[in-house]
């Protein structure tokens, strides 16, 4: 009988050899498929909050000027008290503009100001009725009758939030000439409102809970570093949306897109394009036919080979370019997007 032969020091060393090439083709496998989930997944959460910034953005656009008076008589006003934002108020005693398009300097983008009535999304912006009198029974009356899909932006009787009234013909601004007061704590109306034109219907619409600076709000979107996540290219920023206080004028910023390379926005008046429009005056303003807004934003994480390298144009054929980016060093290792929307203001008012 033959006895059975072991295997040599030479053999199982092979043998090792080949599992260990073999454990190691299956590891960068694993690592290679991983680093695509996790580049896919990145990619997905981008389209997420890409899309739920984007709304938003919109919806301010779409909505200034509601509410925002086309005249504000002999009444000043102060609006935002700090930093850039500040450069782009209106004056005092001015009726202010819907939309105002600047040009940052640090960094190199747009700076759009948004105005109207619902820009501070709260309960009471999104509030309003009207005030009208009464000839059968010799009073002034405030409609509160509403169907009850539509009474959360409505007032009830003994709301004490602040408030604006308008003439609904000329969207000019009531002013009370005996207390010299051009806003109201909605629960005192009509009795603090006099001097009314019985023959006029007065929009009024929710300001703020507490106090009223501006006979509006305000918004303001721009880019910032602050608060960039790791994730992020070094080199990009957070697309911030900053509400001014009604109470001392300070922003309220939040964060809605992360990783923006940059962001641009121009307004269509009269056949013309223009991407700053803060020399114009307000009847150009209330021409605005529509926004273009370009935002350069990365859609990606890192990795580490070199992705992209084509310039991209924030801007098109109407609005000619209004900048351009070519990705190299650290920027070469991202994939990058132009988000375009296009948005017809709908409440500019005239």
């Amino acid at each position: 009988m033959k006895n059975s032969k072991g295997f040599t020091l030479i053999e199982i060393l092979v043998s090792l050899f080949i599992v260990m090439i073999a454990l190691s083709i299956a590891y960068f496998t694993y690592v290679k498929i991983l680093q695509s989930s996790l580049f896919q997944s990145s990619v997905g959460k981008s389209q997420i909050e890409t899309l739920m910034g984007t709304n938003l953005l919109n919806f301010d656009v779409e909505m200034a000027g509601y509410g925002l008076p086309t005249q504000v008589g002999t009444i000043t006003y102060q609006e935002a008290s700090n930093g850039t934002a500040q450069l782009y108020n209106d004056s005092p005693s001015n009726t202010p503009r819907p939309i105002i398009i600047a040009q940052n300097t640090n960094p190199s983008s747009s700076y759009l100001v948004i105005k109207s009535a619902i820009a501070d999304i709260n309960t009471t912006s999104q509030k309003w009725t009207f005030l009208y009198y009464d000839n059968n029974l010799n009073q002034w009356e405030i409609q509160y009758n509403w169907p009850a899909a539509e009474s959360s932006n409505h007032f009830s009787q003994n709301d004490p939030s602040y408030c604006i009234l308008l003439n609904a013909q000329n969207k000019s601004l009531y002013y009370n000439t005996s207390s010299n007061t051009w806003y109201f704590q909605f629960n005192s109306l009509p009795q603090s409102a006099v001097n009314l034109s019985q023959n006029t219907v007065y929009l009024v619409y929710g300001i703020n809970s507490n106090a009223i600076r501006m006979p509006f709000n305000r918004v303001d979107y721009y880019l910032s570093p602050t608060g960039l996540p790791s994730s992020c290219d070094p080199n990009t920023y957070e697309l911030y949306r900053a509400t001014v206080n009604q109470t001392d004028g300070t922003l309220n910023p939040k964060p809605i897109l992360n990783c923006v390379k940059d962001f641009r926005a121009a307004a269509l008046i009269d056949g013309t394009w223009y991407s700053n429009t803060t020399a114009l005056s307000l009847a150009q303003i209330q021409s605005i036919q529509e926004v273009r807004i370009f935002i350069l934003q990365q859609s990606s994480k890192y990795s580490n080979q070199a992705l992209s390298t084509a310039t991209l144009t924030l801007g098109d054929s109407s609005t000619g370019t209004l900048s351009t980016f070519t990705p190299s060093g650290t920027d070469s290792h991202y994939q990058w997007k132009v988000i375009r929307l296009s948005i017809k203001p709908m409440n500019l008012g005239s």
